[in-house]
């Protein structure tokens, strides 16, 4: 009996590896993600820090308030850029995820068809051993010999 072949085999493998490059960039741009997103909190963050820091201070002088106001222009340039990136990144991970959807869509397909034909092989090869077996048995098998003539 001859081993399994899947004629498709180069066609799963191709599928397969590009299922897994379609994951591996889309989980790259969720972890950019994640890091616009600490960005943005971590500038956030530091704007209230440092608010609150020239705030309770028991002298304020208008330097100090003018630096605020141009260090509160700069977190605000700054979490616009962010926030805009964010937004690109976003549709960039709408797109990933439907490209990745449809490669684990074809490798699916193609898995399944080899679990078929593989399910198929097996039932053929259990049949032909069985088959095979039969006629050994009948091959050995010698009628009795009947002493009553």
């Amino acid at each position: 009996m001859k081993r399994f072949h899947f004629q498709l085999q180069t066609a799963f493998e191709w599928r397969r590896r590009k299922m897994d490059m379609e994951q591996a960039r889309l989980a790259a741009l969720e972890v950019r993600g994640q890091e616009l997103t600490s960005a943005i909190s971590d500038l956030q963050k530091a704007w209230r820090e440092s608010r609150e820091l020239v705030l309770s201070s028991s002298a304020i002088s208008a330097a100090d308030l003018a630096a605020l106001e141009a260090y509160r222009h700069s977190v605000d340039r700054q979490r616009h850029k962010l926030e805009g990136e964010a937004a690109r990144l976003a549709a960039a991970i709408g797109a990933q995820q439907k490209a990745f959807l449809e490669a684990s869509r074809e490798f699916r397909l193609l898995e399944k068809l080899r679990t078929r034909r593989f399910t198929e092989w097996k039932r053929s090869a259990m049949a032909e051993s069985e088959a095979e077996a039969g006629e050994l048995y009948l091959a050995k098998w010698a009628p009795p010999e009947d002493s009553v003539e």
